[in-house]
Formats: structure tokens, C-alpha cells, sequence
């Protein structure tokens, strides 16, 4: 069985967390959500309750996940470009930084 490497960025605190209005969510995998992503992601506690569900599925199915601190998208990258080099690799992102340290760190 192939070992698959999952790379979760922790996004970096958010500074209006003491004011911040929006709720702190309690949920599990059966949660279903009725907030605006936005509003859900704008809390810390949120945020890192959803990449210790996302980490414990994907440990689950058999992928060795790294959760990385703050914005990584360079280690992300780097990341990427290295396992490329031995395997069929997918980078998923919503980040337009992503494509553009992809084009600079590819050797291809």
C-alpha cells in the first residue's frame, strides 16, 4: 500500500479574536454546519477543532499527515515539488500563492 502525505496548514492567529462575535462551534464528523465558512473559519478554536477532524480521518485511512504552523505555504510547496520527484503528486488549494511558488520551486 502507498503511503500518502497530507500537509494541513494551521493559519496564523486571528488578531480580532478577542472581539470577534462569531460563534465557537462544538462539533463532530456528523456536524452539519448552518454558519457562513467564513464566519466558522473566522475563530481560532474552529479552525482547529476542523484540522484535528481532517487529521484524525485521514490518519484513519492510512495517510501520514503533517500539521504545519502558521502560513506554510512555502513548506507546503516544497513539500509537494519533494514527494513529486518519487510519486504521482496532487496539490489542492484555494490559494493563488500556491501556483505561483509551485512555477518558481518546480525544476521541470
Amino acid at each position: 500500500m502507498v503511503t500518502k502525505t497530507v500537509l494541513l496548514s494551521k493559519t496564523a492567529h486571528t488578531r480580532d479574536e478577542e472581539t470577534n462575535v462569531n460563534p465557537i462551534v462544538s462539533f463532530t464528523k456528523e456536524t452539519e454546519c448552518s454558519c457562513k465558512k467564513e464566519d466558522f473559519l473566522s475563530r481560532d478554536k474552529n479552525k482547529a477543532g476542523m484540522i484535528a477532524l481532517i487529521n484524525t480521518a485521514l490518519t484513519i485511512r492510512g495517510c501520514n499527515v503533517v500539521v504545519l504552523p502558521g502560513d506554510a505555504d512555502v513548506d507546503i510547496v516544497k513539500a509537494t515539488v519533494e514527494r513529486s520527484l518519487h510519486s504521482t503528486t496532487t496539490l489542492i488549494g484555494e490559494d493563488t500563492d500556491l501556483l505561483i511558488l509551485l512555477l518558481h520551486y518546480s525544476t521541470t
